[in-house]
């Protein structure tokens, strides 16, 4: 028997609750929205929302996946 790995994705929605200082909120939506901000965990610790179920899994791309080959006893 063969072993795959591949991904499977969920359409699932994700938040951060974070703190900006700036001069706006203008200001603060950009910083928070910069990569290098909400990239970085310990600014913006993300987690998925409440009531967010799994339901519908699919694959992005079915042709990405590697077998692995079980090991031989």
């Amino acid at each position: 028997m063969s072993k795959f790995r591949f991904t499977i994705t969920a359409p699932t929605t994700v938040s951060a609750v974070v703190e900006v200082e700036a001069d706006s909120i203008e200001e603060a939506h950009a910083i928070a929205l910069a990569p290098s901000f909400y990239n970085d965990p310990e600014k913006a610790s993300f987690y998925s929302d409440d009531e967010n179920k799994l339901r519908d899994v699919y694959l992005p791309d079915e042709s990405d996946y590697e077998q692995i080959d079980a090991p031989q006893p």
